[in-house]
């Protein structure tokens, strides 16, 4: 429902009535030109009629309700491999909806629809990914998705980043061909559950003894060089 307040003319000399024609509303002073109105169904059809002896005037106004901009549906987190396709899709309520997808916060240039494709996604394309959903009853942002680009163990090379040997004992060395800066990581099982965390690391070779771990399958996150590595480890 909705609140307004309709203004209509001065009835003197005669008389002035507000009726309802048609939808759903309730009319707080029928007489008062400048009466409250509350809308319960949209569309609504309301009559000022003046009446002045035996004549007789009457003007129609027609309100209709917007539908507030609202997301019913949020993007999903996404955790792919490089060279894979992935969509972020929303869906939303509203009139006449524009989108504004965004990465890290800031416009996506051209991605307007209510969904986002990247084509062989790359690390720099890892990141968090919203939407800005714009209508005529107002504007709104989805949630946060994020997006994780897993790297092959042996494609890290590419990166200038080693990890050796895989599989290992828990014993292993992570070497990088340049300075990485602060570079972190971290070691987690397969429900992404934190098992070892190592930050600000420098250096071009770091070494790691993890010999209390359980043999399995880990996934190891390296954030170096402005980017987020995600590949698996194997302990044996």
């Amino acid at each position: 429902s909705a609140n307004y307040t309709l203004s209509a003319n001065d009835p003197a000399p005669g008389i002035g009535t507000w009726s309802l024609v048609s939808g759903a509303a309730d009319i707080d002073d029928i007489y008062d030109n400048n009466t409250l109105i509350t809308i319960t169904g949209s569309p609504v059809t309301l009559r000022w009629t003046i009446t002045n002896g035996e004549c007789t005037d009457y003007d129609d106004v027609i309100i209709t309700l917007g539908t507030t901009t609202e997301i019913t549906d949020q993007p999903d987190d996404a955790d792919v491999f490089v060279g894979d396709n992935v969509t972020f899709n929303v869906t939303a309520l509203g009139d006449d909806l524009l989108y504004q997808w965004r990465m890290n916060g800031a416009d996506i240039s051209g991605a307007e629809d209510d969904f986002y494709t990247i084509l062989n996604a790359q690390v720099s394309d890892a990141g968090e990914y919203d939407v800005i959903v714009s209508g005529n009853c107002g504007d709104v942002t989805s949630d946060v998705a994020v997006l994780s680009v897993s790297v092959d163990i042996q494609d890290l090379a590419e990166y200038g980043i080693s990890v050796f040997p895989n599989p290992s004992d828990g014993n292993f060395t992570v070497l990088f061909e340049t300075d990485p800066g602060n570079a972190s990581i971290k070691i987690m099982d397969m429900t992404g559950k934190l098992i070892y965390e190592k930050n600000a690391m420098n250096g071009l070779k770091s070494n790691f003894e993890l010999n209390s771990i359980i043999k399995g399958v880990y996934l190891m996150e390296i954030k170096a060089y402005d980017m987020t590595f995600i590949t698996k480890i194997i302990v044996e």
